[in-house]
């Protein structure tokens, strides 16, 4: 951190209609379920490879219109009735200056106006796929002009090119954001352990387009580094953290092999076996040192916790309250229940469960 600013406002006085929306030089793209990126496999760096020639540095609006209407509202020579979407056009719509549209950005209420003079159909969505705003115009011919489908994050504008029937499919949803958790304790179900590909660098990334899927580590074990490479190159991944600490990076990319396109979704993981704990593990310098102690921590944890080892409950059986006599009724496990008899606790047994079934562990042998 170079500098800091104390800022009085709080979230409650922010308008994400009036927020002018602008990027940074270098980003290009995010990780996104309805984002795809595409490389070009013939670059030998990371950042040349994701960068689209005809992009504008520091301009989303005009990245993402062009992404849509390069080919139909933005072409030269349409006709002489017809409006051409310049960037003369929509500096004059919005009443800013060209610098001050290069430098600050436009919000979405400025966009309004130009959505609307040129009877553009637009959908703008937040990172959790909530619709924030829409646009449908009067005269609308979907056969000759294309949806604006953007996503907006960190004050940027980003463009929407996968999966949208699934996108819109959730934005009919009564409530997008009412998210649901299962009751049942997860456990691993496979049955081997994932095999992990070392890399060095981000350039490494370029290599490995074989696969569906690849599972990978850092040879330095330097997440952080390798995640700071990335945004520099333009691309923001999904972060994952533990302990304070880069943990899990994950990212997808879509390689142009000929005419065909290939999918490619990346995890890249630290080396740490336990990556709750705050001290790193020594990392190894190969993936079949890696994938040899990897193989043996799955193994342990397969005799440790295993789906045999779970109880079943039904709805008569109490789903909540475990901690100690915190309300009136509550569950307490058998072997607490023994501890607090012998301490002189009075309490009364109205129900009980025994265990659906009993299940022999050899816990000191997985330890040894």
């Amino acid at each position: 951190i170079e500098s800091a600013e104390l800022i009085d406002e709080d979230d409650a006085n922010y308008d994400i209609f009036a927020d002018e929306l602008t990027n940074s030089k270098t980003n290009v793209s995010i990780f996104n379920q309805y984002i795809q990126i595409e490389v070009n496999p013939d670059c030998l760096r990371f950042k040349d490879a994701i960068k689209k020639k005809d992009h504008i540095e520091n301009e989303c609006w005009m990245n993402t219109l062009l992404d849509h209407y390069a080919d139909s509202l933005m072409r030269h020579k349409r006709g002489k009735l017809a409006k051409n979407l310049t960037r003369e056009a929509i500096i004059k719509l919005i009443r800013k200056g060209d610098e001050e549209f290069k430098t600050r950005g436009a919000s979405i209420s400025n966009m309004h106006k130009v959505f609307k003079e040129f009877n553009i159909k637009a959908r703008l969505y937040d990172i959790d796929g909530k619709q924030i705003y829409r646009h449908d115009p009067e005269d609308f011919n979907s056969c000759r002009i294309a949806t604006f489908n953007a996503l907006v994050k960190n004050s940027q504008v980003c463009t929407l090119n996968h999966s949208l029937e699934s996108l819109k499919a959730k934005t009919k949803d009564e409530n997008p954001n009412n998210l649901k958790i299962c009751n049942n304790y997860f456990i691993n179900n496979k049955k081997e352990a994932m095999k992990y590909r070392m890399i060095e660098s981000i350039d490494d990334l370029l290599k490995m387009n074989e696969e569906d899927e690849y599972n990978m580590i850092l040879k330095d074990n330097d997440l952080d580094k390798f995640m700071f490479d990335l945004t520099q190159a333009g691309y923001e991944p999904l972060i994952r953290y533990g302990a304070g600490k880069v943990v899990n990076v994950k990212m997808n990319l879509t390689f142009k092999i000929g005419k065909k396109q290939k999918k490619d979704d990346y995890t890249i993981v630290s080396q740490d076996l336990n990556t709750n704990k705050i001290d790193e593990d020594i990392a190894v310098n190969t993936e079949e040192k890696y994938n040899r102690v990897s193989d043996e921590m799955f193994k342990f944890h397969k005799k440790l916790i295993s789906e045999n080892h779970k109880s079943d409950y039904n709805e008569t059986d109490a789903c909540h309250g475990n901690i100690f006599f915190n309300k009136k009724f509550n569950l307490v496990y058998g072997l607490h229940l023994k501890k607090l008899a012998k301490r002189g606790v009075v309490m009364t047994i109205l129900y009980y469960k025994t265990p659906s079934h009993v299940h022999k562990v050899k816990y000191k042998k997985a330890i040894e």
